[in-house]
């Protein structure tokens, strides 16, 4: 029985399966685990409902809509969805993103820091040896240590466990790494460190616990809700939902059809959702922008971004005229 992960390519990811992930997701797909690069102008519930796992690999001058929020909230609570977020060292404010508004929704925010260890780590400070576990948490299982490469620590502001801390000798000392969270039906993980999983470089999915610590993560994701799903005949295994996809005709005349039967108040809500999430991203570009003319940010890198917020704000533009149509028209 396989079971469907959605990595978020929506929100400018750092980690992405078919580029610097393919090996964890080399390592999910030989664990009966199918990995989508999973696309859409503004994340919702019902574009959730046939995916097992959701991953934010650490988003990067990209905000998640409160719309978004929302609907990955209810989907968690009432589909038995569960969430994967990763961050990165100096945490929202060092990415330009807002992971902590969605995290906050568990009890759960991503500091603006890092963690270093001088005295135990993988080479550098900021590659720390950790091994502090602090319960007997599955995740944990056949797991001695792991390297938090270039993370950031986690605040708990709810009702939430650490399973990993930081080092006495680490700066900070003894805060919380990973934090796990249980929404009724559907599960969260926190993990400052999305390099813990990136291809080929020291102190990522290479290192030895890592490959063991990546599969328990995800073992423990799939929650009852979803495996008792499986038994009936109704569910609908995902199709991949990624950027510039080509559709056939008739693809495309069906969901037509199924755009047209949604109620009035659901599309004006997707409506409001696009066009904040839209203001976000004209921001981020404006942010961008002055950044590069003050000399701050390189050029391939501007150019990069620029092209991939651009891309975002066409990809929304075009999703708020469908609805538009839509909405005339009813």
């Amino acid at each position: 029985m396989s079971y469907f992960i959605a990595f978020d390519t929506s929100h400018n990811p750092r980690g992405r399966i078919n580029d610097n992930y393919t090996q964890l997701n080399d390592l999910l797909t030989s664990n009966n685990f199918i990995c989508h690069e999973f696309f859409e102008p503004l994340i919702t519930q019902d574009s959730l409902q046939s995916y097992d796992i959701l991953v934010l690999a650490c988003p990067d001058f990209s905000q998640i809509s409160l719309q978004e929020i929302l609907e990955i909230k209810n989907w968690i609570k009432n589909d038995g969805g569960s969430l994967l977020l990763l961050s990165h060292a100096g945490g929202d404010k060092g990415r330009k993103s807002n992971l902590s508004q969605l995290s906050e929704q568990f009890g759960i925010i991503f500091e603006n820091d890092q963690v270093l260890d001088k005295k135990k780590n993988n080479g550098w400070e900021n590659l720390p040896i950790i091994s502090n576990f602090i319960n007997n948490h599955p995740i944990l299982n056949k797991i001695e240590n792991i390297c938090y490469r270039a993370g950031c620590s986690l605040t708990k502001i709810g009702e939430t466990s650490s399973i990993i801390l930081s080092n006495k000798t680490s700066e900070p000392l003894e805060v919380p790494l990973v934090c796990v969270s249980i929404l009724e039906k559907g599960k969260i993980v926190c993990c400052g460190s999305y390099e813990l999983f990136r291809d080929n470089i020291k102190g990522g999915i290479p290192f030895p616990s890592h490959h063991i610590l990546a599969i328990n993560i995800f073992n423990w994701l799939i929650s009852d809700y979803r495996i008792k799903l499986r038994s009936k005949s109704s569910f609908i295994a995902p199709k991949k939902v990624v950027e510039n996809d080509v559709v056939n005709k008739e693809q495309i005349e069906q969901e037509k059809i199924s755009e047209i039967s949604r109620s009035p108040e659901d599309l004006i809500a997707e409506f409001n959702g696009l066009n904040d999430k839209l203001r976000s991203e004209i921001n981020i570009l404006n942010f961008v922008e002055k950044k590069f003319k003050s000399g701050n940010l390189q050029n391939g890198k501007y150019q990069n971004l620029k092209y991939n917020i651009q891309n975002r704000i066409n990809n929304i533009k075009k999703r708020i005229k469908e609805i538009k149509l839509i909405l005339d028209n009813i």
